[in-house]
């Protein structure tokens, strides 16, 4: 058995996750179809590859795809014809046309381990993939039934590589930060401010605990208010050395931003109110007819931006309309936006206060293989079950 990979792209980040890829799975890196010499395009045509017996070795062990991560914990892969990952609902359109088809014919027979089968894995390398069961749970339905399990980062996703993808280490080294969130619908006053509403949250560290004030301290910057993303270089040990390294130079990530959602083709409305709650009465009325804002809904769309129900969506955001002059049946878009947060910290062994990165390390031949991060459950999101 062996593991395949499929990395779409050509951006910075892609670049360097195929390097881990084409590592780790001793070259199961497949770019084109062998029989047309076309690129694959899609992650369709990748199983249909997978499937030659000619290019490869059957049963699979796992799967890998690559793809750029979305902050609504979503993908940007491509799965079939103009069909990507980007949301639930093309997920599920590309999830009913068998576009996310793993045959049993692939990933049959499977190995045994105390009587039961060891599953075959689709692993997703990309931000934020598996945030949102209910996204994870449909790419597994689709995907087919059996001994079949997804699994995908939380967190953001992170390789030790040059800004455009090439590799500083001869093999190839992955980590992840912590993603903290305060999304708001009016701006924070104060850094205090925004300093005490990551504190509130309790955020866990990986081992369970809760991180301290001191990370967000040091991770917020001072000019927290200006737009923008903000790197701040931090050095992290590594626990086995990697390459004759004893640490390595990586980021914390703030960045701010004034975030939308919508657009939404509605009536006109009350849209020159000047009273905040007229206007919300007014967008709660119209979402609640949409099925995608309903709870019996799989993944209700609130959800996707950390709101417990519609009325609290509706609520964290500013509503205003793009245009004040309807199409031809006295509509207009109206749209929300609100402020956020967003901070991302290099994960380290919370065991000790030696700054030790947990990290992936694969030499260029796959022989020395060092996978703290892999084997850390809680930076990862895993479905195994056949629910919908």
């Amino acid at each position: 058995m062996a593991d395949y990979a499929f990395v779409p792209g050509g951006t910075s980040f892609e670049l360097a996750a195929k390097d881990y890829l084409e590592f780790r799975t001793g070259g199961g890196w497949l770019p084109i179809n062998v029989d047309t010499g076309l690129p694959l395009a899609t992650f369709k045509e990748f199983i249909a590859e997978v499937e030659k017996a000619h290019v490869t070795i059957l049963p699979v062990d796992d799967l890998w795809v690559a793809s750029h991560g979305l902050w609504t914990g979503a993908m940007t892969v491509p799965l079939m014809g103009t069909l990507t990952g980007e949301t639930f609902e093309a997920v599920s359109s590309a999830a009913a046309l068998s576009g996310l088809a793993v045959p049993s014919g692939i990933r049959d027979p499977r190995k045994v381990k105390n009587g039961l089968p060891i599953p075959c894995v689709v692993h997703f390398v990309g931000c934020f993939v598996g945030r949102y069961d209910p996204y994870m749970r449909r790419l597994k339905l689709g995907m087919g039934e059996g001994a079949l399990g997804v699994e995908a980062p939380v967190m953001f996703d992170v390789f030790f590589a040059h800004s455009d993808g090439s590799q500083v280490l001869k093999g190839a080294l992955r980590y992840m930060l912590y993603d903290f969130r305060v999304a708001v619908r009016d701006p924070v006053a104060t850094r205090q401010d925004l300093l005490a509403a990551f504190s509130a949250q309790k955020n866990p560290r990986i081992d369970g605990g809760v991180i301290s004030d001191a990370v967000y301290d040091k991770a917020v910057p001072t000019d927290f208010s200006k737009l923008g993303k903000v790197k701040q270089p931090m050095n992290a040990a590594l626990n086995p050395a990697v390459e004759g390294r004893a640490s390595l130079q990586v980021q914390n990530v703030y960045d701010y931003e004034i975030q939308g959602a919508g657009s939404f083709l509605m009536p006109k409305g009350p849209f020159d109110s000047k009273d905040r709650n007229v206007i919300e009465a007014f967008i709660e009325d119209q979402l609640r007819l949409r099925s995608e804002f309903q709870d019996a809904y799989p993944f209700p769309y609130f959800l996707r931006y950390d709101f417990k129900d519609l009325s609290s969506f509706v609520k964290g955001f500013t509503w205003k309309p793009a245009s004040t002059t309807p199409d031809a049946s006295g509509r207009i878009i109206w749209f929300g936006f609100r402020h956020f947060y967003h901070v991302g910290v290099p994960i380290v062994n919370p065991s000790n206060d030696k700054q030790e990165l947990l990290y992936d390390y694969v030499s260029a031949d796959g022989t020395v293989q060092q996978l703290a991060l892999s084997n850390t459950p809680s930076c990862f999101a895993r479905v195994f079950t056949d629910e919908p």
